[in-house]
């Protein structure tokens, strides 16, 4: 896959996981969806990751090398401050 096509679907998808969690974020959403707009969260939340990992393996290693230290430092703050209900 060329980089710029994999450039286009990485601005995608944080787009989509922006525009997503801007339009279900705090009571806009029903409490009996809540947990199905908490899965769709996760998931978009797992494209972002998986498109931007494939993109810093093409850019270079050095950057997949950071990029991956950065995930494995942020993934558990994010569930963490998810578990508490800080976010």
């Amino acid at each position: 896959m060329k980089k710029e096509t994999l450039q286009k679907l990485l601005i995608i998808t944080v787009s989509v996981f922006v525009i997503f969690q801007f339009f279900t974020s705090g009571d806009k959403v029903d409490a009996s969806l809540k947990g199905n707009v908490d899965l769709i969260k996760n998931i978009l939340f797992g494209l972002v990751i998986l498109v931007s990992l494939i993109y810093a393996k093409l850019e270079s290693k050095e950057l997949l090398k950071k990029l991956v230290i950065a995930y494995l430092v942020l993934i558990p703050l994010y569930a963490l401050f998810k578990f508490r209900g800080v976010i």
